[in-house]
Order: C-alpha cells, then structure tokens, then sequence
C-alpha cells in the first residue's frame, strides 16, 4: 500500500499518463499507405524489433524511415512517414500543469518514457507543459535503455539519488509498472478509466502533510 506522506519522488511516464495516445491512429494510417488489405495489429505493428531498436536509439529517424518503410512494403515521403507515425499522439490535458504545478511545490518530479526520435520531436515541439516542471526527462532513445528493464530506473534511482521506498511512479503499462516495483519502487498503473488528477487524488497526494 502507497503511503503518500512518505512520498518525495514521482516519475510520470509520457503515453496515455500526460499526454493521450491512440494506438490505433497510427496502425490505421499506415494501413491507408499501404494501400491493400492487410490484418496487422497495434501488436504486430508497434511491437516490432524495428520499433525497440528506434526507441533505444540504434535506429535514427533516417535508418528507421527507410527499415519500417520496407517492411511494411510501402514507398512515402519522409513527411507522409512521419504524419502516420505522430497519428497516434493526441493532446495534453492542460488541467495537468495545476497539477504538475501543485505537486512541483511539494515533489521533484521526473519523466520516464519509451520513446522514438519522430515522437519526441513531435512532442516537444508542442510545449505541452511548462519549462522547469521536471527536475529529468528520461527518454529512452536518449538514454539507450527501455522499460521494463530494471536498469532504467535503477539509472534515475542512482543519478539523482532517489530512494526506491520514497519514489512513486505512474506509467499507463502493467509491465512497466511491475519493473519498477521490482527495483523497490511504489507503482501505479493508470488505465483508460482513470486519469493523473483522479488517481493524485484518491491517493491523496495533494492532501497530505507533504502537499498544500
């Protein structure tokens, strides 16, 4: 059980816990590039070994293109690539910079996040939140290291000296969250019924002797 008075640390991941992604978007949009009849799942098609490479950073935005782009037996502009590819990332829920604010006062906060080159440029360019929120943003094509393995969060735990039983993380995967439980780390995953202020709340982490 989460004890939020003992809380100091949280990590939040990007997808589906601060900014809403639709899976299904993406396999879509490449489905109408493809331009034929195709049975590919968001499993088969965001689950492949292309997309692991890219998320760690073996793969650039250029090798990624043109590897993906074979595989899935199509010929596109970069621009048609990458309009496909960002399909999937919606919006932020511009009620979570009060909350981010509120919780800043209180929490260092930090990012995890498995992600790509094309995401992330996307992503930040849109200036979702405010500069200065986070203490870190950990992006995994940047750190070359992915969730669930244990040493991405055994890598903040140690850079930034944070202890595992005063750190809780949000992440929107149970794997994910199960990973970092196993590095001693409180977990909550957040599922498409619940949203970051409901569960700030029904933890009460925004009423107790730590918080406003």
């Amino acid at each position: 059980m989460i004890r939020p008075n003992l809380i100091k640390n949280i990590i939040f991941d990007l997808g589906n816990v601060l900014v809403k992604i639709d899976f299904e978007l993406t396999l879509n949009a490449f489905k109408n590039l493809m331009h034929k009849s195709v049975n590919y799942s968001v499993d088969t098609l965001l689950h492949n070994h292309l997309v692991k490479d890219f998320e760690t950073g073996k793969l650039n935005a250029i090798e990624f293109r043109k590897k993906f782009s074979d595989h899935l037996e199509i010929s596109v502009s970069d621009n048609q690539f990458d309009i496909a590819w960002n399909a999937m990332i919606l919006h932020y829920n511009s009620d979570y910079t009060k909350l981010l604010t509120d919780l800043q006062q209180h929490y260092r906060l930090f990012i995890l996040s498995n992600i790509n080159e094309i995401h992330y440029d996307y992503v930040m360019g849109k200036n979702f939140w405010p500069n200065g929120i986070f203490e870190f943003e950990g992006y995994s094509h940047l750190m070359g290291i992915r969730k669930p393995d244990a040493e991405i969060y055994q890598h903040m735990l140690l850079k930034y000296q944070l202890k595992p039983d005063e750190t809780l993380f949000f992440d929107d995967r149970y794997d994910n969250v199960q990973g970092a439980i196993g590095c001693g780390i409180n977990g909550i995953v957040l599922d498409v019924s619940n949203n970051l202020i409901n569960e700030c709340n029904k933890i009460n982490l925004l009423t107790t002797n730590n918080t406003i």
